[in-house]
């Protein structure tokens, strides 16, 4: 570790263990591993003294062990964070907008933590169960970018992750807040081809809203509203306990009169799928066996590549 900007460095592993690798005594703390690889080192964007250090033994030791530690102090003490955890690490980000979130990149799949290590689980229980290689997380749509060994590339939306806080997960039920949804004319829906093999499918025009239950509802409905209140459309929700999402792919509950705005098919729209709401502000509604329980705004943005035709 260098506290002045590279002109000086400080061994912090001999701070554990002398020339020899003979561990040292009367140390504080966890003790980190001497001939392991250091395979990740992630400074903390909220705290200038707290560090995340992974080892692995995988390729000098043949171990699946997690070796997975957090100084709070610049390196003086370290915390096991490894959450008994048995698979090699090859990868570790914290999230961007909350510094209770870690995701870990193992040889046994993905894993995050919404405690800072105290607890470990599987990120997904439908990702193919792969080794996964790197992570990285584009900041300003929080998507997480997976890279996995001989399954190819993943995208997955941590966007409501951010407000998983003690608080807003004690409440009997909760909306998070919607990203701002673009609206693209999409004239073509195929996706790219790259090459012969490999095809990537456009993601579907619309907003991904999500929820929490504490218990299992009886029922659960999402009402959309203009801004002045009108409810345009309605959707129905999982019912069970945890986090459930829906997807409303901007279409109106049911077609306006004839000559009204609206009414005829939209460019890029599928056949049959009908009219779509305008850009602009909406109300988004958690309503939970007939009780509103939380209201959020929804911004919809318009395609910034179309032009209006004049």
């Amino acid at each position: 570790m260098s506290p002045d900007g590279g002109v000086t460095w400080i061994n912090i592993t001999a701070r554990f263990y002398d020339k020899n690798g003979k561990p040292r005594k009367d140390i504080k703390g966890a003790r980190i591993p001497y001939d392991r690889w250091v395979v990740r080192v992630v400074p903390s964007a909220f705290e200038e003294n707290t560090c995340y250090v992974a080892y692995s033994g995988y390729r000098t030791h043949n171990e699946d062990k997690t070796y997975l530690f957090v100084t709070r102090d610049l390196g003086q003490t370290f915390e096991d964070i490894s959450g008994g955890l048995e698979c090699p690490v090859n990868d570790l980000e914290e999230d961007p907008h909350n510094p209770n979130i870690l995701y870990l990149a193992s040889d046994y799949g993905l894993y995050v933590t919404f405690d800072q290590g105290k607890n470990w689980i599987k990120f997904s229980s439908t990702a193919p169960d792969v080794i996964i290689m790197d992570l990285a997380i584009q900041k300003r749509d929080r998507d997480l970018v997976i890279g996995t060994y001989g399954r190819g590339i993943y995208i997955a939306d941590i966007f409501p992750l951010k407000e998983f806080k003690a608080e807003n997960l004690a409440r009997e039920a909760y909306l998070f807040e919607p990203q701002e949804v673009i609206k693209w004319n999409m004239f073509d829906r195929r996706g790219g081809t790259y090459g012969e093999a490999a095809r990537a499918q456009n993601p579907p025009v619309g907003a991904t809203l999500y929820y929490y239950l504490k218990t299992k509802a009886e029922k659960v409905n999402i009402v959309i509203k203009d801004i002045e209140g009108k409810v345009i459309q309605e959707l129905n929700g999982a019912t069970g306990q945890g986090i459930q999402k829906v997807f409303w792919n901007l279409s109106l509950r049911q077609a306006q009169p004839a000559g009204e705005r609206g009414t005829f098919m939209e460019p890029g729209l599928a056949p049959g799928r009908g009219a779509t709401v305008d850009p602009g502000t909406y109300l988004i509604s958690l309503v939970v066996n007939g009780k509103e329980v939380q209201t959020r705004k929804l911004v919809i943005s318009p395609d910034p590549l179309s032009r209006p035709i004049i």
